[in-house]
């Protein structure tokens, strides 16, 4: 014991022949004239480095690509080591958790990330089992800091038992939407426990309330970082509830968008985007290609969602066609349109008035009949708003498990769909996308009522990708989705329904079908009975 005492005061003693790192100016530099390392600067991401100065408990970033996230939030975490409060004994102790989905994403992204940024500490010792493990032990004109940084991977319920014996000054989470919400509410209490208030003794006896209680020798932080997710993810209704004064101590930061529109619809870029001078403007503009819904999420940073497959509705805009507050007239009446099926039936309401479709209701059925969802949900809801009211109903052509004759025994009369030719379906949804009715969208979409409809615009609703190497291709027929392509043909059904088939400049309405199906390669005649593709 004594032994180790001298050799702490021999080390205190020759601290100015030791110093590895300052800070200098709020950046972490390393001593070492012999080693180049990179120099990070906040005003490259001015937003997010407003948002860490306020130095809130658990703070959200959500922003666009490449626009900074990780890099000031890991030099973030490297200040913490250097100002953090010293023990009784000196030694200023530190432990950060990084915590990322999967292991393979870990190594990828953050990992490089801190090992870049790193650089300006000496080497530290590692560990790999039972996990990622970086022990840092560094000198700096303050005396000395015994750091660790544990990199984690976690993404099913069940892995909140990693964190469940761990005690940690911080937590740093990277890309947040895919991790769950167990986790992240589990790791609030894994912070605030390293180092122990033991080692401040000395200093908490000079405290005059004299309990542990009142008094916290250091302060304790969770990061997040993540690109957008989708619109009712955990994250977004965590925001809406911090947003009404609901859960104290959190904030969510938007970044500002890379991408913005002018008056003219044209995406430009934003000068006032974070890290824009690190990656520059051509990153951005790459991205026009990806459609509108890429840009949404990953140039704007907004809430959505984007998959990997093609859309089938390219020209589908969210801020023209979907509306919250959908105002419903029950002197219109209601158009019903039905997707028969037993793995998942789907049920649409829409009303049709001064030539515009307003879709304002969605039933989904689990592993029900089309008779339990009509009787389950879609009578209580028509009972309750339009009781008396004039009710058409179209479905499903090929009406899959005899879906028509189950309406029928509810009281219901539905029609078969004109034809269930999946071109034509989405040609007529696609047509009433492009048109305007004074000035607004002729489809319209109520963004509460229909939120899987919506998704199914954004992204769920596409052309599966083939594998074929070298070149991309995709599917001609949108892939079977369930409840996105369900919800979607109820739509189709309408659509036709109402407007009947997609104009190609034929006067003759008979000559126009028979021209627009012997366009097509898939006849009617050629549709599956279970799914009409």
């Amino acid at each position: 014991m004594l032994n180790n005492r001298l050799k702490r005061l021999e080390e205190l003693v020759n601290i100015t022949h030791q110093i590895q790192v300052k800070i200098e100016n709020e950046v972490v530099k390393t001593t070492d004239l012999a080693k180049p390392a990179p120099i990070y600067r906040k005003s490259y991401v001015p937003a997010v480095s407003a948002a860490l100065k306020e130095n809130m408990e658990t703070a959200i970033i959500i922003g666009p690509y490449g626009s900074g996230k990780t890099s000031a939030i890991v030099n973030a975490i490297m200040m913490r080591m250097l100002t953090i409060p010293p023990c009784d004994d000196g030694i200023r102790r530190y432990r950060c958790v990084i915590i990322r989905n999967t292991s393979s994403d870990l190594e990828s992204t953050v990992l490089n990330t801190w090992n870049f940024w790193a650089q300006n500490f000496p080497s530290p010792h590692r560990n790999k089992r039972p996990f990622m493990l970086y022990t840092y032990r560094i000198w700096d004109e303050k005396g000395l800091i015994e750091a660790e940084i544990m990199f984690l991977a976690l993404d099913r319920e069940e892995d909140y038992r990693k964190l469940a014996s761990l005690e940690a000054t911080d937590i740093y989470f990277n890309e947040l939407q895919f991790i769950t919400k167990s986790i992240f509410e589990h790791a609030h209490q894994r912070i605030n426990r390293y180092p122990a208030k033991t080692l401040f003794d000395k200093q908490y006896n000079a405290k005059k309330d004299g309990k542990y209680t009142k008094w916290q020798p250091y302060k304790s932080y969770i990061f997040c970082d993540t690109n957008p997710p989708e619109e009712d993810h955990w994250i977004s209704k965590l925001e809406e509830k911090i947003n009404n004064n609901k859960i104290k101590g959190m904030k969510v930061y938007h970044q500002p968008p890379a991408l913005i529109e002018d008056e003219n619809g044209i995406y430009k870029i934003n000068s006032k985007a974070d890290n824009l001078a690190f990656v520059g403007e051509k990153y951005y503009l790459n991205m026009l290609n990806n459609g509108r819904e890429y840009i949404r999420v990953y140039g704007q940073g907004k809430y959505g969602l984007v998959t990997s497959g093609k859309q089938v509705y390219p020209n589908y805009n969210d801020d023209l066609h979907s509306m919250y507050n959908m105002h419903i007239d029950a002197e219109y009446g209601v158009i019903m349109g039905w997707d028969y099926g037993e793995i998942c039936p789907a049920c649409l309401l829409a009303q049709e008035h001064d030539g515009r479709l307003f879709v304002f209701k969605e039933f989904i059925g689990d592993r029900m009949t089309v008779t339990e969802l009509f009787k389950t949900a879609v009578l209580p809801f028509l009972n309750k708003y339009f009781r008396d009211q004039v009710i058409e109903c179209v479905g499903d052509p090929a009406n899959t498990y005899h879906g028509q004759e189950q309406l029928e025994e509810c009281g219901i009369d539905a029609e078969p769909a004109i034809t269930n030719n999946p071109e034509v379906r989405i040609s007529a949804v696609r047509d009433l996308l492009g048109n305007l009715v004074g000035g607004k969208a002729q489809l319209c979409i109520a963004r509460e009522g229909c939120p899987e409809l919506r998704k199914g615009f954004t992204s769920k609703y596409h052309y599966k990708r083939l594998r074929v190497l070298g070149d991309e291709r995709y599917r001609d027929v949108p892939e079977k989705n369930h409840p996105y392509s369900d919800i979607h043909d109820a739509l189709q059904y309408i659509v036709l329904h109402i407007f009947g088939m997609p104009a190609i400049n034929d006067n003759d309405e008979e000559s126009q079908y028979e021209a627009y199906m012997s366009k097509n390669k898939l006849l009617n005649d050629d549709r599956s009975d279970i799914t009409g593709y």
